[in-house]
């Protein structure tokens, strides 16, 4: 008898702990698949952000390739601003001394026709003389006319090199706002999707 109660209790007490360590197998395996899942779950979430950053830097390069050429846009837009400047400002030399020469063509002729009404009232003899001054007054006047004619030129090219100047202006401050809107949507787009990538906690 005592051997059979020793036995059905020995059986009793392996029951139990069969029962124990199944129980104790099914929770391992429970808390292995959530944290295998939440692993997953993470190793996605760090990829996708990997991805995000490795997008916004090929954005950011690309934005710098922009920047480049368009710099490289402005710096000649200011030389040929520059070379624009001196040739206005050639031309406007060129005006005021063909300006001059105008005075000195016009005092001139003014003197030579008053020389000319002098020597005709004064004798009939003077007649070649104030004839030979009378060409030369009508030679000046020529010189006149062509003057007048070239400084019309210039003014023309002035005002040509002005709107060129205006025009340049305008460009470079067109240029210089895409370039900053250029870097300002890039930044808007790409700071929502960068974040930070999650500790091995």
């Amino acid at each position: 008898m005592k051997n059979a109660s020793f036995g059905n209790c020995w059986y009793s007490v392996a029951a139990a702990l069969g029962c124990g360590l199944m129980l104790s197998g099914c929770v391992a395996v429970d808390s292995y698949d959530a944290l295998r899942g939440q692993n997953e779950e993470m190793g996605q979430q760090l990829a996708d952000r990997q991805n995000a950053l490795a997008e916004a830097q090929a954005q950011v390069e690309q934005l710098k390739g922009v920047q480049d050429q368009v710099g490289e846009q402005l710096e000649a837009l200011q030389q040929e601003l520059a070379n624009a400047k001196e040739s206005l400002a050639a031309a406007e030399a060129a005006k005021s001394e063909l300006e001059g020469q105008v005075s000195e063509a016009q005092a001139g002729l003014e003197a030579a026709q008053a020389e000319a009404a002098q020597l005709k009232t004064a004798s009939e003899a003077a007649t070649e003389e104030a004839t030979a001054l009378k060409a030369e007054a009508e030679e000046k006047a020529a010189e006149l006319t062509t003057a007048q004619a070239r400084i019309t030129e210039l003014e023309s090219a002035l005002q040509a090199a002005t709107d060129k100047i205006e025009e340049l202006t305008s460009q470079i401050s067109s240029l210089k706002e895409q370039a900053a809107s250029a870097v300002t949507n890039v930044v808007e787009e790409v700071a929502p999707n960068v974040l930070p990538v999650p500790s091995g906690k």
